[in-house]
């Protein structure tokens, strides 16, 4: 998914210790500050930045990126909506807010704040991504795949998309055009996401011997993805059964 940034800093010109100067001193000690994860300290510089401005927008933005990167998610929220009260427009903390919304399950507000940033930025390729994450949260994987095929639109030898779009036809159970699009990414970086997802597909329809080989595959790729040991486990589970049946 999308990547959290600090906002950048321009370069200082001259020596004045002017109200601008000192704001963008407090913002560069506080992002110091916070790459470090010394996060009070961190956060003791935004604030000082927002004594001097209360609207300074990249110290609220900065602030509600250290509570998201302490999973105080509803904290960040605040933060970044204050940046937002002050300008409506600033792309950076509608994604941001968005973002901790997924984490906090609230996919309507995230869908709401990702449709404005696509509105102003439609070959946004995360944005999109991030906007089918937030459907398929929903369980609404026709809404999902829309913004996955907009993906393949701008690149159509997109990997992760035709994965996605696998995944989302398996929840639909439609395992022949799941099959289909996930056998294009095999070969892939995306490969590792592929197998697994073949795995749940051949498990489904009770062909074990197959979603073991793709399973095995997957876990080649990643040998420690809890995910791939987790299936695996119900894999073993499954064949298991299936073989009892045959001698009761």
């Amino acid at each position: 998914m999308l990547r959290f940034s600090f906002f950048a800093l321009i370069l200082l010109i001259g020596c004045s210790d002017s109200r601008e100067v000192r704001l963008q001193k407090f913002l560069l000690k506080g992002n110091i500050e916070a790459e470090a994860r010394n996060f009070d300290q961190a956060s003791y510089y935004f604030r000082e930045a927002l004594e001097l401005d209360s609207c300074y927008i990249d110290a609220w933005n900065n602030l509600g990126t250290i509570y998201h990167l302490q999973k105080r998610y509803d904290e960040a929220v605040m933060q970044y909506t204050k940046a937002l009260q002050c300008d409506s427009n600033f792309v950076l903390a509608l994604i941001n807010r968005a973002n901790s919304n997924l984490e906090l399950k609230k996919n309507e507000l995230a869908i709401r704040d990702f449709e404005v940033v696509i509105g102003n930025h439609p070959d946004s390729i995360p944005i999109l991504f991030s906007l089918g994450l937030a459907y398929n949260n929903m369980r609404q994987f026709d809404q999902a795949m829309k913004w996955y095929f907009k993906v393949l639109v701008i690149d159509k030898n997109n990997m992760e998309a035709m994965v996605n779009i696998g995944v989302t036809n398996y929840s639909l159970k439609e395992y022949d055009t799941a099959r289909s699009y996930l056998m294009k990414t095999i070969t892939s970086t995306e490969k590792s996401n592929a197998f697994n997802a073949l795995a749940l597909i051949e498990m489904e329809i009770g062909e074990y011997s197959l979603a073991d080989e793709w399973i095995e595959k997957a876990l080649s790729e990643k040998p420690k993805d809890p995910f791939f040991l987790n299936n695996r486990d119900i894999l073993i589970c499954f064949a298991r059964i299936w073989t009892l049946r045959f001698w009761i």
